[in-house]
């Protein structure tokens, strides 16, 4: 949640915006040093089943798949917090606005639950995180899936690029 309210509490957005690099450049350089923490972070939970491979026998296509799913789970949690984090210069705001993100994405499913309308259902359904990560958590990717996450990543991650680019111009 820090990313880019940390930058701005302690003037070195400043140095950032004046720099010689795009609005776009600090948006992926932010997010992919994020995805690469987040990239050895799962790495690392690879240990267990690696161990347990040597006593037991399972498949590692789903475990793979599932692995993925929630890469891109966090993926989409990042482009939301680092859009979260340009909003503000006060890292406890940019927290808040952070959980209020992902639990509001998260809880979508459950309104689906709470309508009797079908293509309301329908619409809920397909904006929410629990029914796209439920196909990777069985092991199987699908492509409305995967258009789902990366949609939302592009969306976070240009809302971001946007407001860098008009704190560069309003300074």
């Amino acid at each position: 949640m820090k990313l880019l309210s940390e930058e701005k509490k302690m003037k070195t957005f400043d140095l950032l915006s004046t720099s010689p690099i795009t609005s776009l450049s600090i948006v992926l350089g932010k997010y992919f040093a994020t995805l690469v923490t987040i990239f050895a972070l799962i790495c690392v939970s690879f240990i267990y089943p690696l161990v347990s491979s040597r006593v037991f026998d399972f498949e590692w296509g789903p475990t793979l798949v599932s692995a993925f799913g929630i890469f891109l789970v966090a993926s989409v949690y990042v482009a939301m917090n680092l859009f979260a984090s340009s909003l503000t210069d006060n890292g406890l705001i940019s927290f808040v606005l952070s959980i209020v993100f992902n639990l509001s994405i998260w809880f979508v499913g459950a309104l689906n639950e709470s309508f009797d309308n079908p293509s309301t259902k329908a619409v809920l359904e397909h904006i929410s995180l629990n029914t796209h990560l439920a196909g990777l958590i069985e092991g199987t990717i699908r492509t409305n899936g995967l258009t789902f996450f990366f949609s939302l990543i592009f969306l976070f991650c240009f809302l971001t690029e946007r407001v860098i680019e008009s704190s560069r111009w309003s300074d």
